[in-house]
């Protein structure tokens, strides 16, 4: 039985959010995997994505959202200083997890 399986048939708001949070997490890891040694801040902000069964939302802790800032920060320098040659191909991939991070927890996407 795969895994998206075993969760229907469980049918419980705890396996439910589980799985929504580990999917939404091996997405954005497998996406981002190309620029994680690189920028390991991603890896990071990716594992501090929280779900609340509740209210069906992602969200990061404060500590996170600082830290996804400051990446972001760096991202932005990263890419002014490469200016007017191409981009680093894993500068944009990290910019673009961060993205995906910013949209889920902004619950712009929903579960």
């Amino acid at each position: 039985m795969f895994y998206d399986e075993a969760l229907q048939h469980t049918g419980s708001t705890t396996a439910s959010a589980l799985g929504a949070l580990q999917t939404a997490k091996a997405f954005l890891h497998g996406y981002a995997r190309p620029c994680t040694a690189r920028w390991p801040e991603v890896t990071a902000i990716i594992n501090s994505i929280e779900f609340d069964a509740a209210t069906r939302d992602f969200s990061l802790r404060d500590d996170a959202r600082a830290r996804m800032d400051t990446c972001y920060n760096q991202l932005e320098t990263a890419a002014d200083d490469a200016w007017p040659e191409d981009p680093d191909e894993l500068n944009t991939i990290a910019m673009n997890a961060l993205d995906a991070v910013a949209d889920l927890t902004s619950n712009r996407v929903k579960y």
